[in-house]
C-alpha cells in the first residue's frame, strides 16, 4: 500500500499483513444500506447501486453517507446514492481485526506453488518459500483428500 508520495521522497510503502484487515463485514450493516437506489433527478429514472456497473466513485466528506457514481471515468452521466441508513454522521471505522492469525491456505494451492518454485528466482522465491510454510487447510468433503 502506498502511504505517501512526494517529489523529493517519491514513495513510502507499508507492507500489508493480516493484522491490517479490519472486520468491515460485521460493522457496516448497522449503519449502511445493503441496497440503495439513486436519488431521483427530474426526468430521469432511478438506478440501483450496482458496484460492477460503475467505474468511478466520488465521496465528499461534506456529505457523509452519499456516493456519486459514473459509468465512465469523468463521464457526463452521474448518479448519487444515499448509503447511510439515517441522517447522522458516519460511524467511526471499526477497530476490530478481521483475522487474529494468518488465514490458512488450501493445501492444494501450496502443492501447486511448490511445483512452480523451480521457475522462480530472487526475492520472489524467498516470498514463496515463506508462503509454503504457512498453515494449510484441508476442506471437508474434498474428493482428493
Amino acid at each position: 500500500m502506498i502511504v505517501s508520495c512526494r517529489k523529493n521522497n517519491p514513495f513510502t510503502f507499508k507492507e500489508i499483513t493480516y493484522k491490517d484487515s479490519i472486520d468491515f463485514k460485521n460493522w457496516w450493516p448497522s449503519s449502511y444500506k445493503k441496497t440503495a437506489s439513486s436519488i431521483p433527478k427530474p426526468g430521469d429514472t432511478t438506478q440501483a447501486f450496482t458496484v460492477s456497473k460503475y467505474r468511478q466513485f466520488v465521496y465528499d466528506s461534506s456529505s457523509p453517507g452519499y456516493v456519486t457514481t459514473y459509468e465512465y471515468i469523468d463521464g457526463f452521466i452521474s448518479y448519487t446514492f444515499k448509503l447511510l441508513k439515517q441522517n447522522k454522521p458516519s460511524p467511526p471505522l471499526p477497530e476490530i481485526r478481521a483475522y487474529q492469525e494468518p488465514v490458512p491456505i488450501n493445501h492444494k494451492k501450496i502443492t501447486d506453488i511448490k511445483k512452480v518454485m523451480k521457475y522462480i528466482n530472487g526475492e520472489t522465491l524467498e516470498f514463496y518459500y515463506h508462503v509454503t510454510s504457512w498453515k494449510q487447510s484441508y476442506a471437508n468433503g474434498d474428493p482428493d483428500d
